[in-house]
């Protein structure tokens, strides 16, 4: 069964002998209790690394001329787990995504210096002060993470476009959820798994309000920790994730 935030406060609210309320708005100690959920709840998110969180989305182009290379990572999104690119001549009718490899920094810069600025078919960019070389003649292979959220690429193809384009982009990744401190709001996660939210919570909130330990808390938390873990992967895949690859390499 799904809860909304204010029944989850009350629920814990009622665990810890406190007062009742009718929003998490009436007194201190509600706040206090629907903050300790929200908490909860992005740790929750991150420790259980589900895969129906990693969800597809586009790269954010730089726009800019003088950037071409560089695209940014969009704020809702966590973690990537890869990124292909349309290299297609033809991109709207002949679509032909290649995977880029995502490497480390170190590995990109030690390549990168090898190219040759006194070419034409290479050329430089400034990013946070620091400058990158890279091709203008080929579609890009290859790219690194710099600063977290900023992404490198080792090249683009001037005769095709005059910079990296976010709606060539097709990734995937781990996209962080939204949570509203309103009474109504019901967190984005499957019904099995409230009553793990609210057992976590409960348990954090005996601890920080309370400065005592709920022991059942904990266990049901224990417990059920256990089967998200060993069926998280157990759930049918999706119709997109049934697809078959359909990009040349």
């Amino acid at each position: 069964m799904q809860l909304t935030l204010l029944e989850m406060v009350q629920d814990i609210l009622s665990e810890l002998e406190s007062d009742e309320v009718n929003a998490i708005t009436d007194t201190t100690e509600a706040q206090q209790v629907a903050k300790i959920i929200r908490a909860t709840y992005f740790s929750m998110f991150s420790r259980a690394n589900l895969p129906e969180h990693h969800k597809i989305f586009n790269l954010t182009a730089s726009g800019s001329a003088s950037q071409p290379v560089l695209m940014t990572r969009p704020s809702n999104v966590g973690a990537i787990d890869w990124i292909k690119y349309n290299t297609s001549d033809d991109a709207a009718l002949d679509p032909t995504y290649r995977e880029i490899d995502i490497v480390s920094i170190e590995d990109f810069v030690k390549e990168m210096h090898d190219l040759n600025l006194t070419e034409t078919t290479v050329d430089s960019m400034t990013v946070n002060s620091q400058t990158f070389y890279y091709r203008n003649d080929v579609a890009p292979t290859k790219c690194a993470i710099f600063q977290e959220d900023n992404i490198i690429f080792d090249s683009f193809d001037l005769a095709e476009e005059t910079t990296l384009q976010a709606s060539k982009t097709f990734c995937q990744g781990l996209i962080m959820p939204t949570f509203t401190m309103s009474d109504s709001f019901v967190p984005d996660i499957d019904e099995n798994q409230f009553p793990l939210l609210l057992n976590e919570a409960t348990a954090r909130a005996f601890v920080s309000l309370k400065q005592m330990p709920n022991q059942k808390a904990e266990q049901e938390a224990r417990r059920q920790w256990v089967s998200l873990q060993k069926n998280k992967h157990m759930k049918p895949m999706s119709d997109f994730e049934k697809l078959p690859y359909f990009g040349r390499r």
